[in-house]
């Protein structure tokens, strides 16, 4: 009798410490998860704020560094597919 309250108290520790350590680990899932998406987010918005360059216009203006290059590179294939269609 004595040797079975012992286990069952051994498995209610076990379950309390599993719990525990479940809780730790989704919380830091969810930390990592929501960090990456906030800096996604940040970036969006950054983009989003910074000047459009107009993609008639030419190519050499631009420096490969600049970060209006990039969104560039995303105008002039946009602009390319819509008198396509």
């Amino acid at each position: 009798m004595f040797l079975l309250s012992i286990q069952r108290k051994r498995r209610l520790e076990y379950r309390k410490m599993v719990t525990f350590l479940v809780r730790l680990l989704l919380t830091w899932v969810l930390l990592l998860v929501l960090g990456q998406t906030w800096f996604i987010l940040r970036n969006f918005e950054r983009w989003q704020r910074m000047e459009f360059p107009s993609p008639y216009l030419n190519a050499r203006r631009f420096e490969v560094a600049d970060p209006k290059a990039s969104k560039r590179v995303v105008a002039v294939p946009h602009e390319l597919v819509m008198h396509l269609t």
